[in-house]
């Protein structure tokens, strides 16, 4: 008896997992390919500001002034795109029940809204999304890199 009340459970849990909809898969693979082109354009543009620092430092110490103005006007886009990029990564909110790291691990975005996604109906989540990847695009579309 207890062995099939213990079957009985297994399967009512197991009928009642969540099966995420059409609209959630996409929003989830969205989120995930921003993700990593966002980590991938951080660290591109955390060099390039590294390497430009370095030669405007340089231009300075031989007195290069067209140089190194040139190159503090490039630095200046270059770190504005990193504040830009610092303040969409704070916006990124996950897709409920998908988190990407362990409770109490220090992350870079906000949870203070996930009581209220939870609630959203699937297709807002995947146009937040969507809207994401525009934004990180316009973002990096602006930052010419070699």
């Amino acid at each position: 008896m207890r062995y099939w009340l213990l079957v009985a459970t297994v399967l009512t849990l197991a009928a009642c997992g969540h099966k995420d909809s059409p609209q959630i898969k996409e929003a989830l693979k969205i989120h995930e390919e921003n993700l990593a082109l966002s980590k991938s354009f951080q660290d591109q543009l955390q060099t390039e500001i590294d390497a430009t620092r370095v030669a405007w430092n340089e231009s300075l110490a031989s007195e290069d002034t067209l140089t190194g103005v040139r190159l503090e006007n490039t630095l200046k886009m270059l770190e504005e795109k990193k504040i830009a990029l610092d303040a969409w990564t704070a916006s990124v909110v996950e897709i409920p029940g998908h988190h990407h790291h362990e409770p109490g691990e220090p992350c870079d975005h906000d949870h203070s809204q996930d009581a209220i996604l939870e609630n959203l109906p699937d297709e807002e989540i995947l146009n937040m999304q969507k809207e994401l990847k525009q934004q990180l695009d316009a973002i990096i579309a602006k930052t010419p890199l070699p």
